[in-house]
């Protein structure tokens, strides 16, 4: 029995992330799913039935969500399996992942509490994860030792720490430096949750590239610190969270960042294409933008080498074609390039639909889409964009809604039709408005 038990230990010690997720659809597995449908029958009998397929899918890509990506591969598949066994023997858990909530608000401590425990299991009292019951367990033992790990952190001498660090900037404001070596990226990370700083192991040569390194940004007013990888898209802050979704703040740490490189930002390819692809999300999703700037925007993509140009029509071209401040003669130059390209696919016409719905669209052009004779889904969706733009003359609307009883064109039909009922709607409330005031 003793030898059983120590086989059975080595084994979750030296499984891999891959047997772990196979483990998954086993018949156990399957169990805790049903176990959970059980009970929900018994107490809700008309509880709408999400189906056993869905359930499990849910169960499996939640759970794997946890599983941080900074840990060995047996190290992933021992946090598999130990996320398994709690779920199997606390059925809440089960039902977290099931329904697609795990742990609500602990989802981000998870994470970072498995790393930390793998990353300085030498600090943990239970150092066999599999002794841990549950996830309120872990996240207070990891906790725990953090002053410890703080503490070994801030004995231990970097010498080549001067060395690998190249400082950018550091004023009253901001500390910003470039980390290329492990030395230095313990250093400026003594005190974080990035696994880069933990000085017993080496992720850092798992990111570090000559033109990719990892960049540090202290703020000093605020007391915060980031870490970027751009190679990767990991953007951290102390706690190794990743810095707020909203593109405008990211945008924001990496402006102080490109501002403090200079010139020596081209040296760094992944950071001028992340620096392109902010300055476009900030440009598209600000209503503000004016119309020289999306013309210039636009203008600058049409210039491209056709491969650029294809790799950016489906993330900015689109957002180029809806914004309300597009001016009309670059809708226009969108619906010829995309006319002439001839793409096929789900691709077909999808810049010419987004820009046949932006009133800003010229009326004759408007006319000429509505008249085109566009086949299959698209040349569809490209028609009930015109019936339903404000700025389509309603000699077109008129023509479109002529043909609401032939099956190919009936959709548009009815919406040109609509639009039409509308407009005549609001002129027959000017006029009695008009005839109301001169009564007076």
């Amino acid at each position: 029995m003793k030898l059983l038990l120590e086989n059975w230990r080595k084994y979750l010690n030296e499984v891999s992330f891959e047997d772990a997720k196979e483990i998954l659809d086993s018949k156990r597995t399957l169990k805790i799913v049903k176990a959970y449908r059980y009970d929900k029958e018994q107490e809700h009998p008309d509880y709408p039935d999400a189906g056993m397929t869905t359930q499990h899918r849910n169960f499996k890509n939640y759970l794997l969500d946890l599983i941080p990506d900074d840990l060995t591969d047996n190290q992933k598949g021992t946090s598999v399996l130990w996320l398994l066994k709690i779920s199997r023997e606390d059925p809440k858990v089960a039902a977290d992942f099931i329904n697609g909530r795990p742990f609500a608000r602990q989802k981000v401590h998870t994470r970072n509490s498995l790393e930390t425990f793998f990353h300085h299991q030498r600090f943990m009292p239970r150092q066999d994860l599999m002794q841990v019951k549950t996830v309120g367990d872990l996240i207070g033992m990891t906790d725990a030792a953090k002053e410890e790990i703080q503490k070994a952190q801030e004995e231990k001498s970097y010498r080549d720490a001067g060395a690998g660090t190249e400082i950018l900037r550091d004023d009253a404001q901001w500390k910003v430096a470039i980390i290329s070596n492990k030395g230095a990226a313990c250093k400026l990370g003594k005190g974080t949750d990035w696994c880069t700083a933990a000085p017993g192991l080496d992720y850092f040569a798992q990111y570090y590239k000559p033109d990719d390194p990892l960049f540090y940004l202290e703020d000093k007013e605020g007391g915060q610190r980031f870490q970027f990888h751009y190679g990767r898209k990991q953007f951290m802050d102390q706690d190794d969270h990743p810095v707020g979704e909203e593109p405008s703040e990211l945008f924001r740490l990496h402006a102080i960042l490109a501002g403090a490189l200079g010139e020596k930002i081209e040296q760094y390819p992944k950071v001028l294409k992340q620096d392109e692809v902010w300055k476009a999300e900030i440009l598209l999703s600000d209503p503000n933008s004016s119309p020289e700037e999306l013309k210039d925007f636009v203008d600058n993509i049409l210039s491209s080498p056709a491969g650029v140009i294809l790799a950016k029509v489906g993330r900015h071209m689109i957002d180029a074609a809806k914004h309300p401040n597009t001016p009309p003669e670059t809708l226009v130059k969108i619906i010829e390039f995309d006319l002439e390209r001839g793409a096929w696919g789900a691709s077909k016409l999808r810049l010419t639909i987004s820009a046949a719905g932006n009133p800003n669209m010229p009326t004759d052009t408007l006319d000429y889409l509505a008249n085109a004779n566009f086949e299959g889904h698209g040349g569809a969706s490209v028609r009930y964009a015109v019936a339903t733009n404000p700025s389509t003359s309603s000699e077109t609307l008129y023509r479109m809604k002529m043909l609401e009883f032939q099956p190919r064109f009936s959709v548009e039909a009815r919406e040109a039709k609509e639009q039409l009922r509308s407009r005549r709607a609001n002129l027959e409330e000017r006029k009695a408005f008009k005839i109301k005031v001169l009564k007076r």
